[in-house]
């Protein structure tokens, strides 16, 4: 079954979850298993589904989250996910576009990483972070308040 509405429907699938990015797994009362993804909730009764083999920490796209706190002072935190290794950079750019620092710069293997910035040194204001890593670009706003 699945739910991309935090379980108030649900629709009977007949989907091969060897192919979904998992974020969280549960056990409910009668054994079934609720797997969290990025874009909805799954239930599955399959007792042949290995979780601890199957699910944990793969990574099977890119993505760079929404810092938090956002406004925040003095430092946030900043999360990403690979789904393969290669060299990752992630730099942190003003509001006119002047680099401000390089918070990454290194080979990683695929999984889920977060790094803090401390952002003690600036002034209040707009900035924007950006990750680099294989094809895949993002950039996202993040608002330091002092």
């Amino acid at each position: 079954f699945y739910s991309n509405d935090e379980g108030n429907n649900w629709i009977n699938i007949t989907n091969n979850l060897d192919y979904i990015n998992v974020k969280d797994v549960k056990e409910d009362s009668k054994g079934n298993l609720i797997l969290a993804t990025w874009d909805g909730l799954y239930i599955s009764d399959d007792p042949a589904l290995n979780v601890d083999n199957k699910y944990n920490n793969q990574v099977h796209s890119y993505s760079l989250s929404q810092n938090y706190p956002n406004p925040f002072n003095p430092s946030t935190k900043i999360k990403y996910t690979l789904p393969k290794q290669g060299l990752v950079t992630i730099k942190v750019f003003d509001v006119l576009g002047k680099e401000i620092t390089q918070l990454v710069y290194e080979e990683k293997p695929s999984g889920e990483y977060e790094i803090e910035f401390d952002g003690s040194s600036l002034s209040s204001g707009i900035y924007f972070y950006q990750i680099q890593a294989g094809d895949y670009f993002n950039t996202k706003k993040m608002v330091l308040m002092k």
